[in-house]
């Protein structure tokens, strides 16, 4: 449904009077909307929600899917992660055990040193010097009681080197394993969230899918609608064309009726004159007939049905749900239900009925007022109060306020036929 604001003008700051006139042209448009049934607003207004809710849908919709977009993307490279981690750990893990093996070997070699120490116990330096021959012989076994010794020393720094290694890859071990517990902890949440994505995008998905059938459904409903208030439009159009010639034929009438009384009364004094009787000052050029106001009641002008602000004028308006231009043929004065509507002057009731637009509509003719044949209608009544051929007098009660017909609230749609068209009513009051 169209926004009741597009194409009204922006008040500027200040003016109070551009404020004024500018609400007066929103509380107008909203009015455009009494035309409208009540089957044709509520299928607008459902048509917007549904709209508002599948773009609402369609929305997250797209949001999961970009969300579930990143999560497989991360899920793949956290995969990868996982794999480079659980390799890192393989590696530590057969590194360990290389180290591991370098400990056995020299503590091996250590302990069959030891062995052949302990059951040669000559090779010490004790055991050279007492053992020795000559000076040459106490060399060369002090020579091979150092070489051993040597070597001794030797296998003991590579099994602490070994040991060192054992304990550095140990260390990078248990890295690796807490940095593959880790890729793996990541993993399976973003898995997790991915599954709960995935039921996220199905559940936007039938929604989406929901309120597209749903939205169809509601089209289907309101074109229906619309379809029905348009030819109730065009019966309205239809009426307000009888109504034009029946009032058209009224107006023909009253001024041919007029004709012929000036007529008469033109013939009655120049019957007086012939017979003497000198001249006529009641000479009257413009004085109404018996089933009219005439200008009896305050110059000719008509007095306001009820006291109440104006919510919508008279004059072309955009219907917002029907997208056509439309007349809006009266003037709405707001007021509650139940207000007495007082004749704008005196008259003959000469209509009452009910229009499905209209509402209960009553016609009061006031003859010709000003040399125009004048008919005023009061429109939405809740119920009359004077009946087709009853005499009123201005400011007497006709009817009651009402929101029968198109109608969305309690108000006086008032109109002014002048020689059968309808005028601004503004004009005369």
């Amino acid at each position: 449904m169209a926004s009741l604001a597009v194409g009204l003008p922006v008040a500027q700051a200040g003016p109070q009077e551009d404020k004024r006139k500018v609400d007066r042209q929103l509380e107008g448009a909203k009015q455009d909307l009494d035309e409208s049934s009540a089957a044709l607003q509520s299928a607008s207004a459902a048509l917007q929600s549904a709209e508002v809710n599948l773009a609402a849908a369609q929305n997250k919709l797209a949001l999961v899917r970009g969300q579930l977009s990143a999560a497989k993307a991360k899920d793949t490279a956290m995969a990868a992660k996982l794999v480079a981690a659980r390799d890192r750990v393989t590696r530590a893990k057969a590194s360990l055990g290389t180290a591991q093996s370098r400990v056995k070997d020299q503590r091996q070699a250590i302990a069959e040193f030891a062995n052949a120490n302990y059951q040669q116990s000559g090779l010490g330096e004790l055991a050279a010097v007492l053992n020795s021959e000559s000076p040459a012989d106490l060399l060369s076994r002090l020579q091979i009681v150092d070489s051993v010794a040597q070597s001794q020393a030797t296998s003991l720094d590579r099994l602490n080197d070994a040991r060192a290694e054992v304990a550095a890859k140990k260390a990078a071990l248990e890295l690796a394993e807490a940095d593959a517990e880790h890729q793996r902890k990541e993993a399976a949440e973003n898995l997790t969230r991915m599954r709960e994505l995935e039921r996220q995008q199905l559940e936007a998905t039938n929604a989406v899918g929901q309120y597209v059938r749903e939205r169809a459904a509601i089209q289907a409903t309101a074109a229906q609608a619309k379809s029905d208030d348009l030819k109730q439009y065009d019966a309205l159009l239809a009426e307000r064309e009888r109504i034009k010639k029946e009032l058209k034929e009224l107006a023909r009438k009253e001024a041919e009726e007029e004709r012929k009384r000036k007529e008469r009364e033109r013939k009655e004094r120049e019957r007086k004159k012939d017979d003497g009787g000198g001249n006529d000052d009641d000479n009257d050029d413009g004085g109404g007939n018996d089933d009219g106001g005439g200008n009896d009641d305050g110059g000719g002008l008509l007095s306001r049905p009820v006291y109440g602000h104006i919510t919508s004028p008279y004059g072309m308006r955009f219907h917002p749900i029907l997208h056509r231009w439309k007349l809006h043929d009266g003037t709405d004065f707001g007021a509650g239900c139940g207000t007495p509507i007082r004749a704008a002057a005196s008259g003959k009731v000469i209509r009452r009925y009910y229009n499905g637009g209209y509402g209960n509509r009553i016609f009061v003719s006031h003859g010709r007022i000003s040399g125009k044949s004048i008919v005023t209608s009061y429109n939405h009544l809740s119920r009359y109060s004077a009946h087709v051929g009853d005499r009123v007098s201005r400011g007497e009660v006709i009817g009651y306020v009402g929101t029968t017909g198109y109608s969305t609230g309690c108000h006086l749609h008032f109109m002014v036929y002048q020689n059968g068209d309808t005028v601004n009513p503004m004009k005369w009051l």
